[in-house]
């Protein structure tokens, strides 16, 4: 019954009427010594096992606890909550995909349940428990000194930390200790400022872009405000990451970084300190500024704070080599890895018209740095407000680093376009809107009609390209295996995926099945390439609470938790090679030095036994 499974790493329990019989609530439990005995064989093999039930945590525990098979479980959810989220939440803290988890339940109905929120998650009724030490798929190897259990129960350690530190993310921003320090006086930091001005979006509320000039003219103006935004936290120094300017009481520039996304730093901003002048946005933010939204876990400073360590020094840039590739979510993540200087990064940016340019689709990468394509379409580019030259640069595939960490959110979500006549593809927008479709001209116009994408510049688009949907998954897989055959077998391809939620945002009709078949590709991928390795957001991003406004943007909290994800998966991917292996891990003692708390420490201690093969 068993054969056809795949290998089983976890099995979760039910507990009345399937571990044991009877319902211990009603105090008629007849313990089954045979299912204890299969729990101990199981973590002898190296398998895991949990709990799922509908019950009283406390008097569960004491009653299991008093036949010695406590501490044989990891992650036990007894709660009276539903189950399909319960275990959802178990996958998430062990980092365990649902086809490598067993679930055994007498309820038919608690196994669909699960099955809705884990698919893929492998079921079982008590029936099949007594055939269950036969079963190739727990066949597992030999772990009697139980250093899995250990690894796990370190892990579970953690995840107890992560839920005081974090019970929510509005605690999370508590314990994070963020400080906001307003400079007023901006004339040294105009060049960053007009940065801010001319490349950022998502968190750019006027998007009133301007030449240095015109800004530092404006400053000087007698009675305009401005000042500029340093945003610290207990993990880190983000530097200037905002920009205001108030003139006659209308809010000229309101721009902040998108590395301080989900802070509230913008909501602290306007309302706080700035007394809500006019302001007209102009078109999309990620977060609209909501007057009764007060963020009490901002500390106001008035002088930088003390450096500290970081793995932002230059000596530590010299260990480790590590390029960035992706967009707002990398961004984010990178706020927890270090400073600037550890990485070189390849983020979004603004084109000269003000419109963002999306740089990490695996269709502009494969195309990258090759003078026969500028020579050919530059000109078709420059005709674009949403495309450059400049996107079709890259250091992704010059081996010039140790590790690549590539953030494949785009190829999910992108439409493409191709010229028409040859096979030069350009990725746009969302692949559920057709800009060479008229009738969504009316909203593309009403959001980027005056950073430039007009109607003369919609219709010579319609007449050059035709619109194909979104990348398919067999281009996606061999566009994947193009670019794991050019990095040298020798370095570290980290690659993110995407989240599998149904969130009913809008243009996110169908996501969730279309993030499953792009995902299924990347674990393809990963599996036949030893050098590629995976950042699984679906072990991370399991609840549409986890999201802000769409299935790629998530809260702060989860990005913490992927930068330590990352640090512990450089440390296990390096180990290989002992001279990268080495140069990570002071990379990374270096980054847990930095960071307050035992929570990192924990992820880096298990990151750490990986890489040394301990």
């Amino acid at each position: 019954m068993g054969a056809d499974r795949r290998q089983i790493k976890l099995v979760i329990w039910d507990l009345d009427e399937t571990f044991w019989s009877g319902v211990l609530g009603e105090g008629t439990v007849r313990y089954d010594q045979a299912n204890h005995d299969l729990v101990v064989e199981l973590t002898n093999r190296g398998v895991m096992n949990s709990i799922c039930s509908k019950n009283d945590f406390e008097k569960v525990k004491a009653f299991i606890e008093s036949t010695g098979l406590w501490s044989y479980f990891v992650f036990p959810k007894i709660a009276w909550s539903p189950k399909g989220e319960l275990i959802a939440k178990i996958l998430e803290e062990m980092q365990l995909r649902a086809e490598n988890v067993l679930f055994v339940d007498d309820n038919h109905q608690n196994l669909q349940e699960a099955l809705f929120y884990s698919p893929n998650l492998q079921l079982a009724g008590p029936d099949q428990i007594a055939a269950m030490r036969t079963w190739p798929a727990l066949a597992g190897k030999d772990d009697r000194s139980h250093s899995r259990l250990k690894q796990y129960k370190v892990l579970e350690a953690k995840a107890v930390d992560q839920r005081a530190l974090a019970s929510n993310n509005d605690e999370f921003l508590r314990r994070s200790e963020i400080k906001v320090r307003i400079e007023r006086d901006c004339a040294g930091e105009l060049e960053r400022a007009h940065e801010l001005i001319a490349r950022t979006n998502q968190l750019n509320y006027t998007k009133n872009r301007c030449s240095l000039d015109e800004l530092r003219a404006l400053v000087a103006r007698p009675g305009v405000q401005s000042g500029c935004v340093f945003v610290s936290d207990r993990y880190g120094d983000y530097g200037n990451c905002g920009f205001f300017a108030v003139e006659n009481g209308v809010m000229v520039h309101y721009t902040l970084s998108c590395r301080i996304m989900n802070m509230g730093v913008e909501h602290w901003v306007y309302h706080a300190k700035l007394g809500q002048p006019k302001l007209t946005v102009v078109g999309e933010v990620v977060t609209p500024l909501d007057p009764n939204f007060a963020p009490d876990w901002i500390e106001e400073i008035t002088s930088a704070p003390a450096a500290t360590p970081s793995v932002g020094d230059a000596k530590t840039r010299a260990d480790l080599r590590i390029l960035l590739k992706g967009g707002c979510d990398l961004e984010q993540i990178k706020g927890y890895l270090g400073q600037d200087s550890v990485f070189d990064t390849e983020f979004n940016f603004m084109s000269p018209t003000g419109m963002p340019v999306h740089r990490e689709h695996t269709e502009i990468l494969l195309r990258s740095n090759q003078p026969q394509v500028i020579a050919q379409y530059g000109a078709i580019l420059d005709r674009l407000p949403f495309m450059t030259r400049g996107a079709f640069d890259s250091m992704m595939l010059a081996g010039e680093h140790d590790v690549y960490i590539y953030s494949l959110l785009m190829d999910y979500t992108q439409g493409l376009y191709r010229h028409r006549g040859s096979d030069f593809v350009i990725p746009y927008g969302d692949l559920s809107q057709d800009i060479t479709d008229e009738d969504t001209w009316r909203e593309v116009l009403a959001d980027w009609e005056r950073f430039g994408l007009n109607r003369a510049v919609l219709a010579d688009f319609k007449e050059r390209f035709e619109f194909l949907g979104g990348l398919s998954p067999e281009q996606f897989l061999q566009n994947l295996r193009e670019i794991a055959r050019r990095i040298p077998q020798d370095r570290l391809l980290l690659l993110m995926n995407g989240a599998e939620i149904s969130t009913g945002y809008r243009f996110e009709s169908g996501r969730l099945a279309r993030h499953r078949e792009m995902n299924a590709i990347v674990d393809r991928v990963v599996a036949e390439t030893p050098n590629v390795k995976l950042i699984d957001i679906r072990h991370y991003v399991t609840l549409v609470d986890d999201l802000t406004d769409s299935v790629r943007h998530y809260r702060r909290r989860k990005y913490f938790d992927l930068a330590g994800a990352i640090h512990a998966a450089v440390l296990a991917g390096t180990a290989a090679d002992r001279g990268v292996a080495y140069r990570a891990y002071r990379f990374a003692r270096t980054y847990a030095r930095s960071v307050a708390g035992t929570l990192v420490r924990r992820v880096m201690a298990i990151g750490t036994r990986k890489a040394w093969g301990q």
